[in-house]
């Protein structure tokens, strides 16, 4: 009896990625590969796990030489998107269907089972279905079954009977008949690149029922500029089909745009025909005629947020509410109470919060029946996603606490991950052309290994658009402005022999490039034309001489000066300000740093509101 596919076990999603997360990422010899499997996986892999995962595409071996299908670790919906693209390419006989098939040339299992749908314009006995494909008896049938069920589109085998999906027409089926090339039963290379890992925009709009449990429902997606976060996620949101909307947050959002709050809205009373109206409130006033009177009232409007609650519960299938920069806001404000919500077991709350009254009837208004569940409070359904780009790089963000960060799932884009689509892009510099990636990781290496800049400062292969690389102005006027944003100034103290990295401010920033050319930071490679410590101090001697400062000036004031009136004074944290002077100790910084009284005055008067509020 013939097996169409290897019995070890079900392919299901949590198989298939075991089998991604133990083969090794890269092209390497046969040996060395399976000695990593066997470590990562079991030592019997090689028995009759690896038929599986070779039927699944997921690598081959071929002249002592390992090839892998995915080298690198896919997220879940891209592995759940090739098994639907691996059912509807899967062919029988291949090099690793043992036994059997003899009188059978290579044909696609799905494609067949389409054909027989199509021909008999009916549903058809499975039994019937597989003798008429495979032309002989064959074993292992409930993995095919399963197979089909879980990964096609169009068809499935319900109680013995092969028959289309819910909601598709047997016509329907044409469209996924293929005819296969002349193949090789034996050929390894051929049935490995049968199945792709995915096309541009491949993500298929799935049920509740096909949405797999391993799905990350509070993710980050994070990364440097211009790797393409938001290009991502939104190729994956395709998978939501319409159930699915987008905010952007920005410095100024806040709780009651994001979950909702108690507005003013307009409605229009009809007016009576007696009632006059006049533009002033003289009797010269011009004469008005106003069809239906405005009249203000207060409602409850609901934010993203709670649409997305109402749409997921009333819809009962995945739905997705996608923020784009979710730091540029505060978030943890933003969230507010519902922050608490983000804990979540199986996708559902663990914990449970009441707002105000007013959105507490406006749920029960929408949800009608459904609001039941919500009699001790709101909490999100399992099948309400939220996902989120973060840009770690910009100084305009805020921080995100750990208390709100451990509540997400963070997934890192790496730099140079969609570098391959601009691999045929060329910038325009100094009026000659380049190759986009070459300049871009030349000064990346630059800014990582002499610069010292950490990896999420650095330079995306979508920072500039086709247009902007081949515009004269655009390194100037983008890239270098992005740049001088985030210049750092990196250092070690000679008195401590502690280093200190401090972002350089915009004034700071002037200063240095008016020095840039000067003749002595040419000469000596410096930032600024430095001179000697006593020669500095004897001019600071002059200027106070000069302006009537009794007080005595010394280099070594700026420090204070910066210390207090430039950062503590406006709110920087004290353990900021040590870092940035190279201090060893927080004490050092509390000798240097002495409160002002500006300072004073300003957290007394803060103390003084808070007593108020009391009274």
């Amino acid at each position: 009896m013939a097996d169409p596919i290897c019995r070890w076990r079900n392919p299901y999603l949590k198989t298939v990625r075991e089998f991604i997360n133990a083969l090794p990422k890269t092209v390497m010899p046969s040996d060395k590969a399976r000695e990593l499997v066997k470590a990562q996986h079991s030592q019997d892999f090689y028995t009759t796990a690896y038929q599986l995962a070779c039927q699944l595409g997921l690598y081959y071996e071929d002249a002592g030489m390992y090839y892998p299908k995915f080298t690198y670790d896919p997220p879940v919906e891209e592995v759940f998107q090739y098994l639907r693209n691996w059912i509807q390419k899967y062919y029988v006989p291949n090099p690793y269907t043992k036994a059997g098939f003899a009188n059978l040339d290579p044909e696609i299992v799905h494609s067949g089972l389409c054909k027989i749908l199509l021909t008999a314009n009916n549903n058809v006995n499975w039994n019937d279905a597989k003798l008429e494909l495979f032309q002989e008896a064959i074993g292992n049938d409930d993995i095919l079954r399963n197979a089909i069920g879980f990964y096609s589109d169009v068809i499935n085998v319900k109680s013995n009977v092969l028959e289309p999906k819910d909601g598709v027409k047997i016509a329907d089926l044409k469209d996924y008949v293929f005819e296969l090339a002349p193949t090789e039963r034996n050929d390894k290379a051929a049935f490995f690149n049968q199945f792709s890992i995915r096309e541009e925009n491949s993500y298929k709009i799935v049920s509740k029922d096909e949405f797999s449990s391993e799905w990350k429902h509070n993710l980050i997606m994070y990364g440097a500029p211009g790797t393409g976060k938001s290009h991502e996620l939104e190729k994956r949101s395709t998978s939501f089909g319409t159930r699915r909307q987008r905010v952007t947050f920005y410095p100024d959002y806040s709780y009651a745009k994001f979950v909702g709050s108690y507005k003013p809205v307009t409605y229009y009373k009809k007016s009576s025909e007696e009632t006059e109206y006049f533009s002033t409130k003289s009797k010269s006033g011009t004469k008005l005629t106003i069809v239906n009177e405005p009249i203000i009232d207060y409602a409850f409007a609901p934010g993203p947020f709670l649409e997305a609650i109402i749409e997921a519960f009333l819809s009962k299938e995945p739905y997705l509410l996608l923020i784009e920069e979710i730091n540029r806001a505060n978030a943890p404000a933003v969230f507010g109470e519902v922050f608490q919500l983000l804990d979540r077991k199986d996708g559902v709350s663990n914990y449970k919060v009441t707002l105000s009254t007013e959105a507490m009837l406006y749920l029960q208004d929408k949800l009608g029946k459904d609001y039941s569940n919500m009699n001790e409070g709101v909490y999100l359904p399992s099948n309400l996603y939220l996902w989120a780009t973060m840009n770690s790089a910009d100084q305009g963000v805020f921080h995100l606490d750990s208390a709100f960060k451990r509540r997400w799932g963070f997934e890192y884009l790496p730099l140079n991950e969609n570098e391959k689509k601009c691999a045929d892009s060329d910038i325009l510099f100094c009026g000659k052309t380049f190759n986009w990636n070459l300049f871009r990781n030349v000064l990346n290496s630059h800014l990582g290994k002499v610069c010292n800049i950490s990896e999420d400062r650095l330079i995306g292969p979508f920072f500039l658009t086709k247009t902007e690389l081949l515009e004269a102005d655009s390194i100037k006027n983008k890239l270098l402005l992005y740049l001088r944003d985030g210049m750092w100034i990196t250092t070690t103290r000679q008195k401590t022999n502690s280093s200190t990295r401090l972002p350089l401010l915009p004034n700071a920033i002037v200063i240095l490039a008016k020095y840039q050319d000067h003749p002595k930071c040419v000469d000596k490679g410096t930032v600024l034309p430095v001179l000697t410590n006593q020669k500095m101090n004897s001019y600071l001697k002059e200027i106070a001489d000069l302006c009537g400062i009794r007080k005595k000036l010394t280099f070594h004031i700026a420090r204070h000066t910066f210390a207090t009136t430039v950062t503590l004074t406006n709110g920087v944290p004290i353990e900021t300000v040590s870092k940035m002077l190279g201090h060893k100790s927080l004490k050092q910084t509390q000798h240097y740093a002495k409160v002002v009284d500006l300072k004073i005055s300003e957290d007394m008067n803060t103390l003084r509101k808070k007593l108020n509020m009391r009274l």
